[in-house]
């Protein structure tokens, strides 16, 4: 069920801020007066990508109220709150612990969740970026050849500007190569160029007897 599906109606929305890439997920929550534990219903999420976003608290589905706890469930354990997800809440008193408070994915103004949200992107990208970085180093103490960066991470190192290094141990074997290749031709042509002379110097002889 999408948020403007027939006979489903949110009220109380939380203002969160989206300083990613789009987001899309399906937002499970228990039907009222169900008579099945397992019995669930979805609520499409749609954040955009830079731009603000709300969820509903309540929902009204054929007259019913029902509680959804969707806030929760998208900034715990920091889930979403990792790639700039950022909940505006007016209230919010931030922990004395700077760290602690850079760490919880909540602002008390747009322009906080703005600020905040785009740190913690780029936090997010370096992380992907520097885990490929550690996995290739890894690779190469083992004597492996590690796989250029793919999707994604190949985006994230791209965004903050570092160099693949499994890009760059491609691209000298590419090197090696192509100087290897080239002193072989020059080796032919020494060797083409000196059978060349010694066939003119046996015929000099030859005609000198």
């Amino acid at each position: 069920m999408s948020p403007a599906g027939i006979g489903v109606q949110t009220l109380r929305p939380h203002r969160l801020y989206n300083a990613g890439d789009r987001i899309t997920e399906a937002m499970t929550y228990s039907l009222p007066d169900g008579h099945d534990v397992h019995c669930i219903a979805r609520w499409q999420l749609d954040a955009p990508e830079h731009d603000f976003f709300t969820v509903p608290q309540e929902l009204i589905i054929a007259g019913a109220r029902v509680q959804v706890n969707f806030i929760e469930t998208l900034l715990r354990d920091d889930r979403l709150g990792r790639r700039g997800v950022i909940w505006v809440d007016a209230n919010w008193e931030a922990p004395d612990d700077e760290q602690e408070a850079e760490m919880t994915p909540v602002a008390k103004t747009d322009k906080d969740a703005i600020v905040k949200g785009a740190r913690r992107w780029k936090d997010y990208l370096l992380s992907v970026a520097q885990a490929h970085i550690d996995s290739c180093n890894q690779i190469r103490a083992n004597g492996g050849v590690p796989l250029e960066a793919q999707g994604f991470t190949k985006r994230a190192l791209r965004e903050i500007g570092w160099v693949d290094p499994a890009t760059a141990v491609l691209l000298a074997a590419q090197s090696n190569k192509a100087e290897s290749d080239t002193v072989e031709q020059l080796k032919k042509q020494v060797e083409k160029l000196t059978a060349i002379v010694e066939g003119k110097e046996k015929s000099k002889e030859h005609a000198a007897r």
